[in-house]
């Protein structure tokens, strides 16, 4: 049992109340055993571990969080709170870390007994105070594991998915998966983040990782972009309802983070589950070459998960800062230069991303087939190609690919 947990059941024994302490957000960290009638506040609390909003406004409509000692909440039904409630703020070196609840459904807990309750909040508030500071001393070592464990090194990668599970940071589950969330500016991720990109990232990280059980996440903020590495109960590939689930609410909670900061958006890459936590790297690249892909392709969406990239899984691999207009197919690049080549190049790219077939393509692009034709074969006069030659077909599709990546065609394709 826990040193709140025993402070909160010895407080219950006492009174003879229900007891419990939210932090101050309105999570719920411990709570007493409960006797006789239980309202909707109290029962949901327990069960998603989190107060109702609307209670937790009416609570702090009363000034709790400015007082310095027990507050009496009145009932409540609109909002579901049918018992009274007293209310100690629980405060460490004048910062208020939560509140201790006592549900005192006919408000007859007498005031003389109002200062053992405080006693418990201050007793409680050392309590969390400690808790903060070694969970940090978890979550700094956890870091530096999580660091190892994406890193090169194979054996150190190991070494570090063991310590990470005797330490209980990270439990033992069916598979683990990564998320990478990357702050973006116009077409491209950041490739360095200020401090107030940076401060958002994080506080979108933590808030994401604190929706999934103890131990099951942990996340690292990286020069460009965040990881998190999540623990899965079930691995079915290429991710869970949970996973996306998690990976939205991540780009959600980014997105609002850097809604003050004029040009910035979100992208959340997925990488593959993993079976093996010392795999996990894997997952890792995946996830970042995902994000990659957002970031530099937005027909993706902001939420890209690995196994849907296609083609850009290998084109990711190319030194794309050696990729130049030279390097494409010459005919891509005299389709590049001419009038309405936009138009051409849509065309052209719908063509091939349908698979060549003419019909697909036409209904896709809204034409009519005869348009269609017509279209195609003013590309090969004006691009000079065969597009009945395989290699003619690869080298334009390919480029057109690789031509969104370095800049040179806009994000949006057909």
């Amino acid at each position: 049992m826990s040193e709140l947990q025993r402070i909160v059941e010895q407080l219950a024994r006492v009174t003879e109340r229900s007891v419990a302490v939210h932090d101050r957000s309105g999570r719920i960290l411990a709570y007493s055993s409960h006797e006789g009638p239980i309202d909707n506040v109290r029962s949901e609390s327990i069960l998603t571990r989190r107060t109702r909003p609307e209670a937790y406004a009416w609570s702090l409509s009363h000034g709790i969080e400015q007082a310095s000692g027990p507050v009496r909440i009145p009932p409540n039904r609109e909002v579901g709170m049918e018992a009274s409630r007293i209310c100690a703020p629980i405060r460490f070196d004048g910062g208020l870390l939560g509140f201790l609840w006592l549900v005192d459904p006919e408000a007859t807990l007498s005031d003389d007994r109002l200062p053992a309750v405080q006693e418990a909040a201050d007793t409680a508030a050392l309590a969390i105070h400690r808790e903060h500071l070694m969970e940090e001393l978890e979550r700094g070592r956890g870091r530096d594991l999580l660091r190892v464990l994406v890193s090169d090194e194979s054996e150190q990668r190991a070494a570090a998915a063991d310590e990470l599970m005797e330490r209980n940071l990270l439990v033992g589950e069916t598979a683990f998966v990564a998320l990478v969330a990357r702050p973006v500016r116009e077409r491209a991720s950041a490739t360095g983040i200020d401090e107030p990109i940076r401060a958002a990232l994080e506080a979108a990280m933590s808030a994401c990782r604190q929706l999934t059980s103890p131990g099951h996440a942990l996340q690292l903020i990286r020069r460009d972009h965040g990881l998190i590495v999540v623990a899965l109960r079930e691995a079915v590939p290429p991710a869970t309802d949970g996973v996306r689930r998690l990976a939205g609410n991540l780009h959600d909670a980014l997105t609002a983070g850097l809604r003050t900061h004029a040009g910035w958006g979100a992208v959340v890459g997925v990488g593959d589950a993993h079976a093996e936590l010392a795999d996990v790297h894997g997952s890792y690249r995946q996830a970042r070459q995902a994000a990659e892909v957002g970031a530099l392709v937005d027909s993706f969406g902001p939420i890209v998960q690995w196994s849907e990239i296609g083609v850009y899984r290998i084109l990711l691999d190319l030194p794309l800062e050696r990729v130049t207009e030279a390097s494409l197919h010459p005919g891509l690049v005299r389709l590049m230069g001419v009038r309405d080549a936009q138009m051409w190049l849509d065309t052209l790219e719908g063509y091939f991303d349908s698979g060549c077939d003419a019909r697909a393509t036409a209904a896709a692009m809204h034409l009519q087939r005869g348009s269609l034709y017509h279209r195609l074969n003013r590309i090969e006069q004006l691009a000079d190609v065969d597009l009945s030659q395989g290699d003619d077909r690869l080298g334009l599709h390919l480029g057109l690919k690789l031509a969104r990546l370095i800049g040179l065609l806009p994000l949006t394709p057909p």
